[in-house]
């Protein structure tokens, strides 16, 4: 699981910004919850949705479609190549790994450094490290996500079960 699933920026007075003022004018809190559900779905997704399979993403989230709609028109959503597009968190997304991939440059230069030779760790160290990156798996393992396979067999279920 990359770092992408497990983060995105998120500014603490979001809340003030007049779009979402807008949206809990029109939508009260319910639509604040819908937006920011929107806003994770996008970034699951790589800041792009298959229009094909983004109502049923909806469904499955139980989010209203038209409300849905009208709350992308406000945040200023666009249509690409038969995909809705949100600009917004695809430039963070860009910004996100253009740091990372910085400060792994950085960190790649100190560690190849010979003045700064990576330090004797405690022998308890690599047995701590081993648990600690088996416990991540498995919360890792048991986190939720859909991508467009999940999604279209889930529907299909569900037409067969009706």
């Amino acid at each position: 699981m990359s770092l992408k699933q497990l983060y995105f920026k998120h500014d603490f007075n979001s809340r003030n910004h007049p779009k979402l003022t807008k949206i809990k004018k029109q939508f009260q809190y319910e639509g604040v919850g819908i937006y920011w559900s929107l806003i994770e779905i996008f970034y699951e997704n790589n800041a792009k949705i298959k229009k094909e399979l983004f109502e049923d993403l909806l469904w499955v989230e139980r989010i209203d479609y038209d409300k849905a709609m009208k709350i992308l028109k406000i945040i200023g959503f666009e249509e690409k190549d038969d995909c809705y597009y949100l600009k917004s968190v695809n430039e963070r997304i860009v910004e996100r790994e253009e740091y990372c991939n910085s400060q792994r440059i950085k960190a790649n230069k100190r560690w190849n450094n010979e003045k700064n030779k990576k330090p004797n760790l405690p022998e308890w160290y690599d047995k701590h490290k081993e648990e600690m990156e088996k416990k991540l798996e498995e919360q890792q393992s048991k986190k939720i996500t859909y991508n467009d396979e999940d999604i279209e067999n889930f529907v299909d279920k569900l037409n067969k079960n009706k």
